[in-house]
């Protein structure tokens, strides 16, 4: 985890609270549709996550680990301000 961040690292397959969270996120930001928050990390939310990357310029490995989590937090607080 990061500084900003306290959250574990995400892959395709993966069914948690976190997986929701992220999917949450990957919404507010405009990358998933509403009726996508299932959970469950899948293909759409791989594509996603990899997109998120791709436009960040970061390695799009589909992985979300400290520096994506980070991405996210940011690109968050840059809506709410």
């Amino acid at each position: 985890a990061s500084e900003y961040t306290r959250y574990p690292l995400l892959r395709p397959g993966d069914s948690n609270t976190y997986v929701l969270t992220l999917q949450d996120a990957l919404f507010t930001l405009g990358y998933l549709k509403e009726d996508r928050l299932t959970g469950i990390y899948d293909e759409i939310t791989e594509e996603m996550v990899k997109k998120l990357q791709g436009n960040s310029g970061v390695s799009a490995d589909g992985m979300v680990g400290a520096v994506t989590w980070d991405i996210i937090v940011m690109e968050i607080n840059k809506l709410l301000l």
